[in-house]
């Protein structure tokens, strides 16, 4: 059953009937709105109006270190694990896909290199990895000053010793050949088309070993009901397109590009890119 609340504000996602009444309202939900133009623009002063009123990514008045982490615990949606999608918390999803992360950086550095995360956010995936690789020496970049005192405040209150910046990932960051790796979590899909592409090349710039993006890559996207729902629904909000594509017109040797099967929101799928620098 359709909630008419819903419909009336244009929304066809039927979100508590089941896995199949979902993707198929969605896929109708996002398919009419790409058929009928409905779509952001996401140009430089829309991505900084958006971040400048970002959402509260906590829910609670005392935060632990596992909040700062994994996030909500309390509040299931829709979410994708080990390709499945089904009910569960944004919590559930980012305890499968911060064990991949730490792999990544694990492998492409040892103990005292610098690793820098493009996007850096309240430093929730940084926290983590200092908290299981102690050894390595951390920079979270990130565009508005708010969100980096946000970030530092929480870092301090947990004695994680991370060090953040306010930087324009799309421009120099001054950190040019110091870091062995230069990574991304979600964060490359909400610049405008030719930033990501500005941004990968000083992601590069940085990086000595690799490089490793954790971004909804819609090239990848399966074509099934699901996969053609999330790719209508990039196209809408004019979210990330060609990252693998920048990657080669850089002529950068990409050494991993595929799916995880993990999703915070079911449709918009993580995928992994790893590019190898040396």
């Amino acid at each position: 059953m359709v909630d008419l609340k819903r419909l009336r504000r244009g929304d066809l996602r039927i979100e508590d009937h089941g896995r199949a009444a979902y993707v198929w309202s969605a896929f109708a939900h996002y398919g009419l709105r790409a058929l009928l133009g409905r779509r952001v623009r996401r140009d430089a002063a829309f991505v900084t109006d958006e971040y400048n009123n970002v959402r509260d990514e906590y829910w609670k008045p005392s935060t632990s270190l596992d909040d700062l982490i994994f996030g909500d615990d309390e509040h299931p949606t829709w979410i994708l694990v080990d390709d499945q999608l089904t009910r569960g918390t944004l919590r559930d999803a980012r305890m499968k896909l911060l064990p991949r992360l730490k792999d990544r950086i694990a492998a492409n550095s040892k103990p005292g290199d610098l690793v820098v995360e493009f996007g850096a956010g309240t430093a929730r995936n940084l926290a983590f990895l200092a908290r299981e690789l102690p050894d390595r020496r951390y920079i979270g970049l990130e565009l508005t000053p708010r969100t980096v005192a946000s970030a530092q405040q929480l870092l301090r209150d947990h004695d994680l010793p991370v060090e953040m910046r306010v930087a324009d990932m799309t421009k120099a960051v001054g950190l040019e050949g110091q870091a062995a790796v230069a990574y991304s979590v979600l964060a490359l899909e909400q610049l405008p088309h030719t930033s990501s592409r500005d941004a990968l090349q000083q992601m590069a710039a940085t990086a000595t070993r690799a490089v490793i993006c954790f971004e909804p890559i819609r090239e990848l996207f399966p074509y099934s009901v699901r996969g053609l729902a999330s790719r209508f629904r990039q196209y809408g909000a004019d979210y990330l397109a060609g990252l693998p594509g920048h990657a080669r017109s850089l002529g950068l040797k990409i050494a991993v590009e595929q799916r995880t099967g993990i999703a915070q929101n079911a449709l918009n799928e993580i995928c992994e890119l790893v590019i190898e620098r040396s």
